[in-house]
């Protein structure tokens, strides 16, 4: 139907001045019609701009059949390009067609009187008589232009001119390929609004739903998005798609046959040939940057292309990420174009596809490995996947996880796979999903193999930090890690996870906290440097648990704020990591003696899941000790429960079978059981390297009367343990209550005081959280004999009021019991309203209210009377 060249054309036929038909089976698009008629009543010029297959033409024609106003159309066709006569004759006929409809047989003689009958009529008369005829018209009308980038600039200057001639009211929407964007730049700029791009366009998850619903499907919003986000909203993608589904075809059909072919025949050939090459080789990977897209291509200039293909809608967008003071750029292909011109490539030979893998591979093995080793797989070229392994496994099993490593190992071919490094890796992956018995199998092999190999030995230094449970050979083995950091025999891109490695390590090793603080701090630091974000959130949770267990409290809180992100269940690193975060907040808030907010972390801990060697577990034992400081019965039975989901071997250097019969010893104390107690606790005095089962230990057999075995876990205690907050206020504590208790008051008082100053420090809180009355009888004698902490005192004591509930106390009321507190200590009443906030009055209002309820006269009745 278009044979007929430009010099025989007079009128454009019919079917090009003629909105298409509403397809059948294509459900209407409401929010677009709208949003196009919204902007032609604030703008005399819209522009649709979008590739192929984006629904601009069924966009225009669904407006024009719905508007109010009235509405020509014209279709160019590639005849018209840069022929302003040609296009103003197309424009004429359009108006004429228009005219039919709308005016008397008169006007129609008039306007048809007015259009053009032979070629000598010039362009000025054309704009002229379009002019008259618009102004014939009883409405200003709406032109609509469809495939306007046939036309060439010169539709810009001829739209700029009708907009300048033509009755006010007069509107144009104008519909192309992004190649028509320069042509109405200026416009654009002036009103961003007018401009409608590929991502309005795109299908939305309503639009989804309502297409299922046109063919007789349910669909809910979570499958709708997920029919969505298969194609990314393309609506051409979209309807093959579902064309395919349809004729029962499998779910990746769609994309090998008409859909390749849409953009093969329809797509790449409407670009310049130059950049058709760079796009075929730049979609080799779906995420990009400058550098992998000059790799790519092998061309000058690939910046610049790749901003093309952005400013004209070309299946590709622009990531930018300012933050750390560097802009950094990516971007990111169309995922069904990008893997349909994936396809066009390996038809057009596999060696090519090889080797733009390979190019992508090598390129990204440094920063993205995982990515890599995706590429590798494409090539036929195991030496390549073998060196990506080599350099970057324990990133892959810090951050992709062990099973896509596993897989590439397994993909070389025996000889590479069986190799003993190869081995050692493998075994670190079984090890990480939890298949023990499968690691020490491989590892096995592997130290068999590798005997005298200098690759295996470098490598099996770090991958026996994974594979060890027995806590002296771990111990060996980090100190030999330690020392090849130190002699930086690593490589650079290796260096931050191998720090990380080690500081992880030693963390649950329980020895050396500082060193653990020392190397977690570096390693998340480099990682924030080399913009490594799962490295950084890893070391980051993992150092606020450090922090915490170093008694360094106050700066755990300071770090806790960028790091509690919940683990992704299915990520294979929470195997060993899962809920570290959550678990510290927990560890901390036990110490400040806020059983509340600790026992609410332990439990979303568990509650996120968890095996019995895990945080979770470890949550299980915190709960059953804070249930039996309660004596609540409910939790009690709740913690019981649970103790089945702490483990009964030691396994990375962990002593599951200690904290099991920490939690058990915590529990029969709650049941008054103190034989029970002391005969659990007795077979753990010889456990070394386990501070926070001593201490807690040591408290237990205080309170069960056994003074002998507590001094015996506390004597335990190396010099550096006692350098931790929690360990030293809770085991100068203990110490003082058994001073005070055998009638030595002078090292009562000398340990008490020292655990006060720490506790202040740091706010170290649960040695005081008790209901044993000897603690507030020491606490108040030691008040009254002089103290540096006096305050801090005064609040303990007035929190252990808060708790009692006896004959005396219940008749107090809250408030009144906090100020006998601090009438224990030798506070005046001016420092007690100081540190309540409230004034003297009010104090000696309570005071008195006290001494009325107590039946006393005085302060220090009633301080007797509460003893």
């Amino acid at each position: 139907m278009e044979t007929r060249g430009p010099e025989s054309w007079l009128r454009s036929s019919w079917f090009l001045t003629t909105p298409p038909q509403p397809i059948p089976g294509i459900a209407a698009r409401p929010r677009l019609s709208a949003r196009l008629g919204e902007s032609l009543e604030s703008s005399a010029l819209v522009v649709v701009s979008a590739p192929s297959g984006y629904g601009k033409t069924v966009l225009l024609s669904a407006f024009a059949q719905d508007s109010a106003a009235p509405v020509a159309w014209l279709t160019l066709t590639r005849h018209e390009l840069n022929d302003e006569r040609l296009i103003l004759l197309g424009l004429v006929s359009a108006i004429e067609r228009l005219s039919g409809s709308l005016t008397s047989r008169a006007t129609q003689v008039e306007v048809r009187a007015a259009a053009p009958i032979h070629q000598a009529v010039d362009a000025r008369e054309l704009y002229g008589r379009i002019a008259a005829a618009v102004a014939a018209l009883p409405v200003p009308p709406t032109i609509v232009i469809d495939d306007a980038h046939h036309a060439g600039p010169v539709l810009g200057e001829i739209v700029e001119l009708l907009l300048g001639l033509a009755a006010s009211g007069t509107r144009f929407a104008v519909a192309g390929r992004p190649e028509l964007l320069p042509w109405f730049a200026k416009r654009i700029v002036a009103r961003p609004g007018s401009l409608v791009t590929s991502v309005e366009l795109s299908l939305s998850t309503a639009e989804v739903m309502q297409d299922a619903v046109l063919r007789g499907e349910e669909l809910d919003p979570a499958a709708a998005e997920a029919r969505r986000a298969a194609t990314d909203g393309w609506p051409i993608a979209f309807q093959m798609r579902q064309l395919s589904a349809l004729n029962g075809a499998p779910e990746a059909a769609w994309r090998d046959g008409l859909f390749v072919d849409f953009i093969d025949t329809n797509v790449l050939p409407a670009l310049a040939p130059r950049t058709r090459e760079f796009v075929l080789a730049a979609t080799t990977c779906n995420r990009l940057d400058r550098g992998l897209a000059a790799a790519l291509s092998g061309m000058d200039g690939a910046a610049a292309l790749l901003e093309e293909c952005v400013s004209s809608g070309l299946f590709l967008e622009r990531i930018t990420d300012g933050a750390g003071g560097t802009e950094r750029t990516v971007y990111r292909w169309h995922d069904a174009f990008a893997d349909a011109c994936r396809r066009i490539v390996a038809r057009t030979g596999a060696e090519r596809a090889a080797a733009l893998n390979a190019i992508a591979a090598r390129a990204l093995a440094a920063r993205f490995p995982a990515e890599a080793l995706l590429h590798a797989a494409l090539v036929d070229d195991a030496e390549l996947t073998l060196s990506i392994v080599r350099s970057s496994w324990i990133r892959l099993m810090l951050e992709s996880g062990a099973h896509a490593l596993q897989q590439s190992c397994l993909s070389l071919p025996a000889e590479f796979a069986e190799s003993p490094e190869v081995l050692a890796i493998r075994a670190c992956c079984l090890n990480l999903v939890g298949d023990r018995p499968g690691a020490r199998m491989l590892a096995a092999r592997a130290v068999a193999l590798g005997e005298g190999d200098p690759e295996f030995a470098a490598t099996y230094a770090f991958a026996r930090l994974f594979l060890l449970d027995d806590h002296e050979s771990l111990a060996r083995a980090t100190e030999d890690a330690e020392r090849l950091l130190a002699a930086g025999e690593s490589e650079t891109t290796m260096h931050a996870y191998r720090v990380f490695l080690v500081g992880w390590t030693l963390l649950r090793l329980r020895r050396n906290p500082v060193g653990a603080t020392r190397l977690l701090q570096t390693a998340m630091n480099e990682a924030r440097l080399l913009r490594r974000p799962i490295l950084e959130k890893r070391a980051a949770s993992n150092l606020l648990f450090a922090l915490s267990f170093a008694g360094r409290l106050t700066d755990a809180d300071q770090l806790l704020g960028s790091t509690l992100a919940h683990d992704d269940p299915a990520d294979d690193w929470a195997h060993y990591d899962g809920g570290i975060g959550l678990f510290a907040v927990g560890f901390c808030a036990f110490w400040r003696g806020r059983y509340d907010e600790s026992a609410a972390a332990f439990r979303e801990l568990i509650g996120h899941g968890g095996h019995d060697v895990s945080y979770a577990a470890l949550g299980r034992v915190f709960l059953a000790v804070i249930a039996a400081a309660r004596k609540n019965p409910r939790d009690i039975l709740d913690a019981e429960a649970q103790l089945g989901g702490i483990g009964r071997t030691e396994t990375h250097g962990m002593p599951w079978p200690v904290y099991g019969a920490i939690a058990r010893a915590s529990l029969l104390a709650a049941q008054d059981q103190p034989a029970r107690v002391i005969e659990t606790l007795a077979p753990l005095r010889g456990e070394a390297n386990v501070p926070i089962v001593r201490i807690i230990a040591a408290e237990l057999a205080r309170a069960a009367g056994d003074t002998a075995l507590a001094m015996d876990f506390l004597a335990g205690l190396t010099p550096g343990e006692r350098s931790v907050s929690y360990v030293a206020v809770a085991a100068e504590t203990c110490a003082a209550l058994i001073a005070h208790r055998a009638g030595d008051a002078n090292r009562a008082h000398r340990r008490i005081e020292r655990a006060l100053g720490i506790a202040a420090r740091e706010e170290v809180l649960q040695p005081f959280v008790s209901a044993d009355p000897r603690l507030r009888e020491l606490l108040a004698a030691h008040a009254v004999s002089g103290s540096q902490h006096a305050e801090f005192i005064a609040a303990r004591l007035a929190e252990l009021e808060h708790g009692s509930e006896g004959a005396f106390g219940a008749a107090l009321s809250e408030r009144e019991r906090e100020v006998l507190g601090y009438l224990r200590t030798p506070m005046t009443a001016g420092e007690i309203a100081a540190a309540l906030f409230v004034s003297v009055n009010t104090v000696r209002t309570h005071q008195r209210a006290i001494y009325r309820k107590l039946g006393v006269t005085n302060r220090r009745d009633a301080v007797k009377l509460r003893h």
